[in-house]
Parts: structure tokens; sequence; C-alpha cells
């Protein structure tokens, strides 16, 4: 049965993915900043992955 209204399941897994995303900064930027943790650094690598594999996937899996 398809919902009339509201999210549906794709924007909203979407939604819950992008959230994990920005809690997963926000605590790396504070035991960076606030715990002195310096090798923490290298984690911002695996912040800009995930949005460049997003944005390439496409063009690599075609839809036929």
């Amino acid at each position: 049965m398809a919902m009339g209204r509201g999210f549906n399941q794709e924007t909203r897994t979407g939604a819950f993915f992008m959230a994990t995303l920005l809690i997963w900064v926000f605590s790396v930027l504070w035991e960076i900043l606030i715990n002195k943790r310096k090798e923490l650094f290298l984690n911002r690598y695996g912040f800009h992955f995930l949005p460049i594999g997003q944005l390439g996937h496409p063009q690599i899996v075609a839809k036929s």
C-alpha cells in the first residue's frame, strides 16, 4: 500500500545515513578540538569518501 504523504522508504533511509554521517563528523571534531586527538585528522578523508562515492556510483553502474 502506497503512502499518500510523508517520507517514502528511500528518503527516510537517505535521511538516516546523512544524520549518521553528521553525528560522526561532530564526534570526530569534538575529539580533535576538545580532547586534543590530533591523530584523528586523517579521518577527514573518510568524511569525503562517502559523498564522492555517491557521486561516482551512478556513472559507474548505468541503469538500462
